[in-house]
């Protein structure tokens, strides 16, 4: 009796394990990759930190200044700031 009552349990879990599953989502890849656009604004930002320039106008809040320069720095049909 103890032996199908094992094999019983053993079932219920494998097909509770087997029902999570089916409705068990996992991230897919490309939301973890970088783009190609995010690689080029990490780049503008980091540049404009190398060169000194971004740390006086965040903390200063001058945003538009900002704006400005990442619409020089980015192509025109990326940005819309």
């Amino acid at each position: 009796m103890r032996i199908i009552e094992t094999i019983l349990a053993s079932f219920i879990i494998v097909a509770a394990l087997s029902f999570v599953g089916i409705f068990a989502v996992s991230p897919t890849s490309p939301s973890y990759e970088m783009t190609d656009l995010e690689k080029m604004g990490y780049s503008a930002l980091h540049d404009l930190d190398q060169q000194g320039l971004l740390a006086p106008l965040v903390y200063d809040q001058r945003l538009s200044d900002l704006r400005t320069i990442l619409r020089i720095t980015m192509p025109t049909k990326c940005i819309s700031i």
